[in-house]
């Protein structure tokens, strides 16, 4: 990553450093992260930056650049699950961070490392908590099973409150409970 010369007393004198500072790290990060991956030939050691960098920011604030610059790491996970996650560098904007896990099932996002420390340092520099970003469109609580109309899109869904029954439903006794619950509805009127 950075060249290597055996130090001494005159180099020292000279203003060559013994060993690279967390600024000048970053500043490659930033600058050329795809090169400085390449470099460290491993995810475990470019992570070993992150954390470095994490621990001893070495900027006052926030430029645009820090945040649009895909220098993170960011791992996917397979839809089952069942593979390793692969890991690739993205920008704060495109990284999540999983603090519920029901979503990060859910959704098939770029993650952050689940490390608190790194963690803190991705939504520092804008990476979003999964939690904050998805929307209750749905009040579940006054559903009922079968089939409902979006209001704002006209686009039919289906829904069921117990998901593992669901499994198991047929369409034929959510109609007969409709149809069930239509005559109730019609005889209340009636009477």
């Amino acid at each position: 990553l950075f060249q290597v010369v055996d130090f001494s007393p005159f180099l020292a004198s000279a203003g060559v450093k013994r060993e690279a500072s967390t600024k000048d790290i970053f500043r490659l990060m930033i600058d050329s992260p795809a090169s400085v991956l390449a470099s460290v030939k491993s995810e475990e050691k470019y992570k070993m930056f992150l954390r470095r960098v994490a621990a001893h920011r070495p900027f006052r604030r926030v430029t645009p650049q820090i945040r649009d610059s895909p220098f993170l790491l960011a791992y996917s996970v397979s839809e089952d699950q069942t593979e390793k996650p692969k890991y690739e560098l993205a920008a704060a904007k495109d990284v999540y961070i999983i603090d519920n896990s029901f979503f990060g099932r859910m959704f098939p996002v770029k993650r952050a490392p689940h490390e608190s420390d790194l963690e803190d340092f991705y939504a520092l520099i804008g990476s979003k908590y999964i939690s904050k970003e998805v929307n209750k469109k749905y009040d579940v609580e006054k559903l009922r099973d079968g089939w409902h109309e979006d209001p704002e899109t006209g686009e039919e869904f289906f829904f069921v409150k117990n998901p593992a029954l669901g499994l198991w439903a047929c369409k034929s006794r959510f109609e007969a409970r409709d149809e069930e619950e239509g005559s109730a509805t019609k005889k209340a009127k009636v009477e």
